[in-house]
């Protein structure tokens, strides 16, 4: 009887013992950039055990066995590991940066200039003007920029815009001025140059002009008259292109100068417009921003 309680209180110990033995579990943190990250909270999920990596991204912590750890950073994405999915208790990670949202909003004046290729069954008459810039129209919007690195974010928005085409045709000594007013949707791409060091970005994307309104006048012998544009006259989508570069300040003020190619069809009629834009900026900067 004394064996037999000796048998089973030496058992009991044993697999207290095995159950009880944790495990020193070392590594290191790194983000999708190959740096490490200091100051990493490194924790053992369902219990109070936690440690932080140092300026070099290294850690180290006692955990039970089977445990799972979990690696944690404000503005990065959570990472969490099996002790019991490695044969190794050495455990290197990877932080990948949240992606985050700013609003901003901006407003200028653009300048229009005609297309280059127009084909149309008046193909000698059009080229039969001299083509001139129109000035003083505007844009005005507002965007979302979705940053997802440092040096990179997708920009979507809308903004108003009224633009023109001043023509002088030489066969009729008159003036043709075209103009409308759109919903410009862009989606765009924006890569930021040395990050961290100064707020200059390019822009590179896709435009699609909406049209709201628009009209031509003419002034031919001294005679004037407008022509209203309808949807069964000109589409009503445009689709464009735009590109350009602009420059943020950490309060969030900027410029950004911008040319944007786009289409106007009219059967038989197609048209590559010139649009060229200088607007100023406003961001609404995150906290980590203005530091």
């Amino acid at each position: 009887m004394k064996k037999l309680l000796f048998l089973i209180l030496f058992v009991s110990f044993f697999v207290i013992s095995a159950f009880g033995q944790k495990t020193i579990v070392t590594g290191s943190v790194k983000n999708s950039n190959g740096e490490p990250m200091a100051a990493v909270v490194v924790t053992e999920k369902g219990v109070t055990n936690t440690t932080l990596t140092d300026s070099e991204g290294r850690y180290r912590i006692e955990v039970q066995p089977n445990a799972v750890i979990e690696f944690s950073m404000l503005g990065y994405k959570n990472n969490t590991f099996k002790t019991s999915s490695s044969p190794s208790n050495t455990i290197d990670i990877i932080l990948i940066k949240k992606k985050y949202v700013k609003l901003g909003a901006f407003g200028g004046m653009n300048m229009s200039v005609d297309g280059l290729f127009v084909f149309s069954d008046l193909h000698d008459k059009i080229n039969n003007h001299n083509i001139k810039p129109c000035y003083g129209y505007y844009n005005a919007g507002i965007y979302i920029d979705v940053v997802s690195l440092r040096t990179f974010s997708s920009e979507f928005g809308i903004w108003f815009s009224s633009r023109g085409i001043k023509e002088e045709f030489d066969s009729y000594k008159g003036v043709s001025q075209f103009y409308y007013v759109s919903i410009p949707v862009p989606m765009l791409a924006k890569f930021k140059f040395r990050s961290g060091k100064t707020g200059i970005y390019g822009l590179c994307g896709f435009v699609c002009d909406i049209f709201l309104k628009g009209d031509v006048k003419e002034t031919y012998y001294e005679k004037e008259r407008s022509i209203n544009i309808s949807n069964n006259i000109v589409s009503p989508v445009s689709p464009g292109f735009l590109c350009g570069l602009g420059y943020e300040t950490k309060i969030g003020f900027g410029i950004r100068l911008d040319y944007n190619a786009w289409t106007v069809f009219n059967k038989p009629n197609y048209c590559l417009m010139h649009n060229f834009n200088a607007s100023l900026t406003y961001t609404i900067p995150r906290k980590k921003d203005k530091m």
